[in-house]
């Protein structure tokens, strides 16, 4: 599947996002794009700690981003790499709600494809504008990406986002 898009360069993006908690990769976190280490965080998976940001900004191939960890820290903003441990989850919970993913962040684009089923799977964060989030899950062999509108979006850990 191709997926052309534009690209939200210095946008204000709105998105908010975790780090898978089934992983444990640590997260840079730069000064700036290819910048400079600030901080190297990582899930606290035995203390069930997890860190959550709010997207400020994207790049091609970075997000600045508010980090902090659930329950015990500051937020920090920098920037961090747009990679699979950064995502979040739908929450299309009932059978009568379909996860739709768009061409273009706008509803009255083109839908690309549609999930009739909710998928408790980690989706991925691509690009993020104006609370929409370009993402991508693989699920049962196939690769879903497009755009998902903000109220279908779940970036939370812990809970279901009803």
């Amino acid at each position: 599947m191709v997926l052309l898009t534009s690209w939200s360069y210095g946008q204000e993006a709105g998105c908010g996002g975790i780090a898978n908690w089934e992983s444990d990769k640590v997260i840079q976190v730069y000064d700036h794009p290819k910048g400079l280490p600030i901080a190297a965080l990582q899930n606290k998976t035995q203390e069930e700690n997890f860190l959550s940001f709010d997207i400020l900004e994207t790049q091609p191939d970075f997000f600045k981003v508010e980090i902090k960890y659930a329950f015990d820290s500051d937020p920090i903003v920098g920037w961090i790499k747009k990679e699979k441990e950064i995502g979040l989850y739908a929450r299309n919970y009932h059978p009568d709600e379909i996860l739709k993913f768009f061409s273009a962040p706008d509803k009255k684009t083109k839908v690309r494809a549609e999930l009739n089923e909710y998928v408790p799977e980690f989706y991925q964060i691509l690009d993020c504008q104006n609370q929409w989030a370009l993402v991508r899950l693989v699920w049962n062999g196939k690769v879903f990406e497009g755009w998902i509108e903000p109220e279908m979006q779940c970036a939370n850990s812990y809970t279901t986002c009803n």
